[in-house]
């Protein structure tokens, strides 16, 4: 994995700031990106979610986007796989393609930890 990602808190988060970032953290498996604006209460809320997920499965790398200092990565996120922007927005892929999203008050650790357990049984 690069040295240029940034352990942002306990539980295996990473924060991610390029494109290049990007690419070589979605490929690795699978994984779950949260895009959130620290000035949201509702990433906030989302944010909550996510953490559980990280403490239910520490093996799991969760990547966070800042939609604010990295708007420009946001907007590839959407275009370059298809997912309209939202924020709070949780995404995982499975080994480069994402498999499932959601955004808002949509982002529970119930659904990202199902989706985690498929992940783990396939490939």
């Amino acid at each position: 994995m690069s040295g240029a990602l940034r352990s942002t808190s306990a539980g295996g988060q990473r924060e991610l700031t390029s494109t290049a970032e990007l690419e070589e953290w979605v490929a690795s498996g699978t994984v779950v990106l949260f895009k959130h604006s620290p000035a949201c209460w509702i990433s906030t809320m989302a944010g909550r979610e996510v953490k559980q997920l990280s403490t239910n499965f520490p093996h799991i790398t969760i990547g966070v986007v800042d939609v604010l200092r990295s708007r420009a990565l946001s907007d590839d996120i959407a275009e370059r796989y298809g997912i309209r922007h939202e924020s709070p927005q949780a995404i995982v892929f499975r080994d480069g393609e994402p498999v499932w999203h959601a955004s808002h008050l949509r982002v529970k650790a119930e659904a990202l930890e199902e989706q985690v357990r498929a992940g783990a049984g396939a490939g």
